[in-house]
């Protein structure tokens, strides 16, 4: 089963809960608890602790999350985005798309002591990713910004995308990655018939396999996006 990789993004909702992000990390209803002691130094150092939480999907913002509009999908879709699609967080680390979230200004650009948390958090990210990508495909919807922290295991399939708009590559593709990601869920598309993927007047001009490496070239007359 193929696990998803899904960009982080500075605009989030205030949306919140009476469990505070604290209370969650105590009771392991996050994730990878094994990156508690780190996640709690962040959060005292940051202030961040009593802030109520929500799932992460209804809590990033962006080009990205309103295109995917996760609340306006299929229960389906809705359960498979939350349980195979993982989101770096420059605060919790890393996380499943349906795992409590809470408000944060943190970036990965701040420090902790003298090191920036993109830093800080690579290896631990890493491992865990190692750890749960055996024998899985990764597709890569990250934001340049958020691969500092997500280092790709090796002897893994990684599938990446382009998109060209009248021949010309297109520079902010997030709400294209949302498009495509919802069609290969909602479609049940796999590695095996990438070439299916479609979406406005999007479709598929190459698939370009090399080792590891998948990239998807996606070609648009422009007439919608």
């Amino acid at each position: 089963m193929a696990i998803f990789l899904l960009p982080f993004s500075e605009i989030q909702s205030k949306a919140s809960s009476e469990e505070s992000v604290v209370q969650a990390l105590k009771e392991n209803r996050i994730s990878f608890p094994e990156l508690n002691p780190l996640r709690e130094k962040i959060i005292d150092a940051f202030g961040v602790g009593r802030e109520g939480v929500v799932k992460a999907w209804r809590r990033l913002k962006g080009k990205f999350w309103e295109e995917l509009s996760v609340w306006a999908l299929p229960g389906r879709v809705q359960k498979e985005i939350e349980e195979r699609c993982l989101v770096p967080s420059p605060l919790l680390g890393l996380v499943w798309t349906g795992d409590p979230l809470p408000f944060s200004e943190v970036r990965w650009e701040d420090r902790l002591g003298t090191r920036m948390l993109k830093d800080i958090w690579r290896e631990k990210i890493g491992n865990i990713l190692r750890d749960i990508a055996k024998d899985e495909e990764i597709y890569d919807f990250l934001r340049s910004k958020d691969r500092g922290a997500v280092p790709l295991p090796r002897n893994v399939q990684r599938i990446s995308f382009e998109y060209y708009r009248k021949g010309r590559r297109v520079i902010n593709s997030l709400p294209h990655r949302a498009y495509t990601l919802r069609y290969i869920l909602e479609m049940g598309v796999d590695s095996t018939d990438l070439e299916r993927i479609n979406f406005l007047d999007y479709k598929v001009k190459s698939v370009e396999r090399s080792g590891e490496e998948v990239r998807v070239v996606m070609s648009s007359e422009g007439k919608y996006i």
